[in-house]
């Protein structure tokens, strides 16, 4: 079974059956169990919208969310952070257990390598963004700041009309 931590620390479990895969489907007008090519399109589309994936996981989890005494709207403002991406990653590893045998194993290769593009991307945005010149330098570029800062700004002009 998957599971993952909410923000608030909250563990929840995640677990896929067709009963479920119907509820989802009713509920949040997604069919998590369609695929198409050689990629599961809809849970794709479920995991890259924060807010879908959050009222999808709410379905799976919402017998333990009642239990626990936890409104939609609580699990709501507790998916935010990491909490998404592990949510995400425990749909996929869920979909993935759900799946016939012979399927398992792809499935959960194609998530990890889904975090490992991800994790690649985010290293490659932060050695772009060391490249780039600090915002203090684009601000006494365009003439926002002085260039010392010995140097004291003009005061700003007041309106002294009655």
């Amino acid at each position: 079974m998957a599971v993952f931590a909410d923000a608030n620390g909250r563990k929840w479990d995640v677990d896929i059956d067709v009963n479920q895969i119907g509820i989802v489907r009713k509920r949040c007008d997604v069919n998590i169990a369609i695929f198409t090519g050689n990629e599961f399109a809809e849970l794709s589309r479920v995991v890259s919208d924060p807010v879908l994936l959050c009222d999808v996981l709410f379905v799976l989890c919402e017998e333990q969310a009642k239990a626990s005494g936890v409104t939609d709207v609580q699990f709501g403002k507790a998916m935010r952070g990491d909490a998404i991406v592990h949510g995400a990653d425990a749909l996929y590893e869920a979909f993935a257990n759900f799946s016939p045998s012979r399927a398992r194993q792809p499935l959960l290769d194609l998530a990890q390598k889904g975090r490992e593009i991800q994790n690649a991307a985010v290293v490659r945005m932060n050695e772009e963004m060391a490249k780039l010149p600090s915002a203090e330098t684009y601000f006494r570029i365009a003439g926002g700041l002085p260039a010392s800062s010995e140097s004291t700004p003009a005061p700003l002009p007041t309106d002294s009309s009655p």
